[in-house]
């Protein structure tokens, strides 16, 4: 019923048999959709009650609705160690894995999981070299630290 007290038309939802209001697009106890599925193959979307996928063919398993994504685990983004390479490491060689890191979220948030995972590659070699050469230029003042005090003895 709605406010006024006025009984709303209702459907049954085919997948767990629950009543749901006739404007429905999407069952409240099951999320099952009234509007179509999405294809976990190839992300296109089907209406419902299909079984196969119109584009690729592939078996419609479950029932995604087409207004939720495909949810995958999360992509690392090497934020953290990208900002601590930034301030400990040398800086502007840092900076690249620092840009990466942010694209990361903003990629995988609009839905590109392949433009998130290289961006979070690229992010891990950037911190990668930028540690390196901290670390080998360390090394290198260790080094001529070392040979100025030998040879003031």
């Amino acid at each position: 019923m709605d406010p006024d007290g006025i009984a709303l038309p209702m459907k049954t939802c085919p997948q767990c048999a629950e009543a749901v209001q006739d404007a429905a697009v999407l069952c409240r106890h099951c999320r099952y959709s009234f509007v179509g599925r999405k294809c976990a193959e190839c992300l296109s979307d089907n209406p419902a009650g299909t079984q196969l996928c119109g584009t690729c063919g592939a078996p419609l398993t479950g029932n995604r609705p087409l207004s939720r994504r495909v949810s995958r685990a999360p992509v690392k983004d090497y934020m953290i160690e990208s900002i601590l390479s930034l301030l400990f490491c040398g800086g502007l060689i840092a900076i690249p894995a620092l840009i990466y890191a942010s694209q990361v979220r903003s990629k995988q948030s609009a839905g590109d999981y392949e433009g998130a995972v290289e961006a979070s590659r690229n992010a891990k070699k950037w911190l990668t070299i930028a540690v390196g050469v901290a670390c080998g230029l360390l090394l290198l003042c260790v080094l001529l630290v070392a040979v100025v005090a030998a040879l003031g003895r």
